[in-house]
């Protein structure tokens, strides 16, 4: 025990003082045990993340799938643009609302 608190020494001390002493630092160790115990609980907590982080994972593994198709699709289109001349006016009458003379156009919305 600290000296400056309690200046006699052990042999000076009765014997209860002598157990509570004891006591005393026996409940000083256990609360420094249950704060550590706490802090390894409270860091301990974010290991239950990866969880979350794997979900994370797997949605973007499904969007890059998608835009990988989505640029597939648009990448076609453009070499179909470059190298389809009848594919290049269908597009363009299409973007434009443009028809041929005597030609009917029926358009389906979603």
């Amino acid at each position: 025990m600290n000296q400056y608190l309690d200046p006699r020494t052990d042999a000076e001390k009765t014997p209860v003082e002598r157990v509570l002493t004891q006591v005393k630092q026996g409940l000083w160790w256990i609360l420094l045990g249950l704060g550590v115990a706490g802090g390894i609980l409270y860091y301990r907590q974010p290991m239950r993340e990866p969880a979350e982080l794997q979900a994370l994972i797997d949605a973007a593994i499904k969007k890059r799938a998608a835009l990988k198709t989505e640029r597939d699709r648009i990448a076609n289109r453009i070499e179909w643009l470059k190298s389809e001349p009848a594919y290049l006016e269908l597009a363009v009458r299409d973007e434009l609302n443009r028809k041929k003379d005597g030609e009917t156009i029926v358009r389906f919305h979603d």
